[in-house]
């Protein structure tokens, strides 16, 4: 939560503005994001933020400062990782569908605001690990389902039309359930095959969980 605050104090501190009579805006803000830096596992060793595109759609209704927004993204990468001693693969793919609410602040063409969003996510992820050290090979084929919350911090940039651009940072806080197997073979040992099933919580930070380009009307 550290990372919220303290982008949030940035902002306020960064963008000053005169206080100005209030405005009627748009009441609502179609959108698709671009891009996004998320903190995702996707094989043991690789990388801990992915970079994705064109992945999701935001629908907000807007009542003056205030709107209701609903969220849907997917994320899929494949990685690999391979040296000397060990090679790993991994493939996740995820949907995610998110509803909640917003606050603006300022009346400016640079608006900040924060958010709070309820959300809903299931994954699948298939990883596969081979020891060449000690030769054995593991494949993992995990789905999951993720509920929780997650708050937001967000600037909007206005232009002189109806379109508009926005950054958003979150940190995801999910309880999560996980489901699947582990197959597990090496030339000493019988193979073996076993169940996943286990329960967990998870906060992760996303730099930028989305930068959306926006249509209003």
């Amino acid at each position: 939560m550290k990372y919220f605050f303290t982008i949030l104090s940035i902002i306020f501190i960064s963008f000053p503005v005169k206080g100005q009579e209030e405005i009627e805006l748009p009441k609502n803000e179609f959108s698709f994001n671009l891009l996004s830096v998320k903190n995702r596992y996707v094989v043991e060793g690789g990388k801990k933020y992915y970079l994705n595109f064109l992945h999701g759609l935001s629908y907000k209704r807007h009542f003056n400062k205030n709107a209701i927004r609903f969220n849907f993204n997917y994320f899929q990468k494949i990685d690999k990782i391979d040296n000397s001693q060990s090679e790993s693969s991994g493939n996740y793919s995820e949907i995610e569908f998110g509803l909640g609410y917003q606050r603006g602040f300022l009346n400016s063409w640079i608006k900040p605001y924060i958010a709070v969003d309820l959300k809903i996510m299931g994954g699948n992820l298939v990883e596969e690990r081979n020891n060449n050290l000690n030769p054995s090979y593991e494949k993992y084929d995990i789905n999951k389902l993720g509920i929780g919350i997650s708050p937001t911090l967000g600037v909007k940039f206005e232009t002189k039309t109806p379109l508009s651009f926005s950054i958003e940072t979150n940190v995801e806080m999910l309880m999560y359930r996980e489901e699947g197997s582990v197959y597990f073979w090496s030339p000493t040992e019988i193979p073996d095959l076993s169940d996943v099933n286990k329960s967990d919580y998870r906060s992760r930070f996303n730099p930028v969980t989305a930068f959306f380009i926006s249509l209003e009307f």
